[in-house]
């Protein structure tokens, strides 16, 4: 699989499960704030979207990390590449 791609599936994964969590954990506050018991679900849920979000910043991880080994391996020399540290020539004498 591409990098670009696993990187772009895990940002996807972050993007489905946030609003979930989020909708999960207003039901969970509305039925405990109720007092009708059986609340447990709404965490079960709340969890499950939590894992959809750590398997999504995992692979995004991974996919940038992946990258950027690629781009270092293709990449021999820092030419065409500007660092904080790097002083263009004509701009050596001002």
């Amino acid at each position: 699989m591409k990098a670009s791609n696993i990187l772009a599936t895990g940002l996807l994964f972050f993007l489905l499960f946030m609003p979930a969590f989020a909708f999960t954990g207003d039901l969970r506050i509305e039925c405990e704030l109720s007092n009708s018991g059986g609340c447990i679900e709404y965490g079960y849920m709340q969890g499950i979207a939590t894992a959809g979000m750590m398997f999504g910043i995992i692979l995004s991880v991974g996919g940038a990390y992946k990258i950027r080994g690629l781009a270092a391996k293709n990449s021999k020399s820092n030419e065409g590449l500007w660092f904080a540290t790097d002083i263009p020539e004509n701009d050596k004498n001002k």
